[in-house]
């Protein structure tokens, strides 16, 4: 899994823009869907921070940040 999730990652800091900040998540993190799970990052011109890895599957009111 983190194999795959840093290749994942690397992918994403590549193009930021995939990000989805649409998400219904409470939160202003941009979110990608990687498997079952969300990847929420910030970026900037300089550089991206992963924040936080969800599970999908949960319950989004549930879900704090």
């Amino acid at each position: 899994f983190i194999h795959d999730l840093d290749h994942f990652c690397e992918l994403v800091a590549d193009n930021p823009r995939m990000g989805r900040s649409g998400h219904g998540y409470d939160t202003t993190l941009f979110g990608v869907v990687h498997g079952l799970n969300w990847v929420f990052f910030q970026y900037d011109d300089a550089e991206m921070r992963f924040v936080h890895i969800v599970d999908g599957r949960r319950n989004k009111p549930y879900i704090t940040f």
